[in-house]
Order: structure tokens, then sequence, then C-alpha cells
């Protein structure tokens, strides 16, 4: 419990720990290497990019998770991850959360809603997660956010 407190319970953000984790047992076990040299990996379409987008945001509020993701493309879900930060130079997780503070950002012009209903209306477990995630990618807390704006 002390190796994951203050980590989020995303599967987003556990899945590719646990597939990494795992490929590289195999890798080390058997002597394959987990990518082949030179090889460049394809690019998601714009359409699966949208189709992605849309979801997310529909989803938003939920926990989104990697299997569903790679789902919406027919693709595994380690392929879709290399697929996916090949396309958009970021990883999945990363995008659900810039997707959620944009969301955040949006939702903090209305001042009647309290900072925990915009926690859970952008899919942060709690509002001291949303809070941390918050300043992390705007270097400001909701609350002076919000004042500020």
């Amino acid at each position: 419990d002390t190796i994951t407190s203050g980590l989020p319970a995303s599967s987003l953000f556990v899945d590719p720990i646990a597939q990494a984790i795992a490929n590289r047992f195999v890798a080390i076990n058997f002597h394959k290497p987990s990518v082949e040299a030179g090889k460049h990996p394809n690019l998601l379409s714009n359409r699966q990019m949208a189709r992605i987008r849309e979801f997310v945001d529909t989803n938003l509020d939920t926990d989104i998770r990697l299997d569903q993701l790679a789902e919406l493309c027919g693709r595994s879900t380690e392929y879709f991850v290399r697929l996916f930060k090949a396309t958009s130079g970021i990883s999945p997780y990363q995008y659900v959360l810039n997707l959620r503070i944009e969301r955040a950002r949006a939702l903090l012009a209305d001042e009647t809603q309290s900072l925990a209903d915009i926690a859970l209306a952008c899919g942060f477990s709690h509002q001291e997660h949303f809070t941390r995630m918050f300043r992390r990618f705007t270097g400001v807390t909701p609350g002076r956010y919000r004042r500020s704006h």
C-alpha cells in the first residue's frame, strides 16, 4: 500500500504498467525483443482518433478502461497503447487526464457547482485527486483558477 499511496487507481494508469511488467518478463525469459529494431509503428487514423475522443467525452465521468479504447479501434490493448502514443505523442491515460482538466476548466466558470461536484463530473474519484491533478496541469488549484477567471 505504501508503494501505491498517492497514485491514481484508474485502470488507464495501472493496465499499461502491468502490461509492461508482463512484456519485460517474457522478453527476459524467452529472449524475444519486445519491439523489433528499426520498425516504426503504424498510426491510428483520424477516424479512430475521433471515435476515441467522442467516447472519452461521453464517458468522462466514468472509469474509462484501456480495453474499451482498444476495442473501439479493433486492436489489442498492448498494440493500441503503442499506436495511440505514436499517433498523439502521449499515453491514453495522459490524453484522458488532459480532457478531464479541459472539462474542469469549463465547469469552473459555473460558480454554483461545488468543486466536489466538478471533480465527480470530470471522472476524478474525489476532490483531493481532482485538486492535485488540476494543479499539476495548470499550476494553480481549482479554487484559485475559478477566482482568477
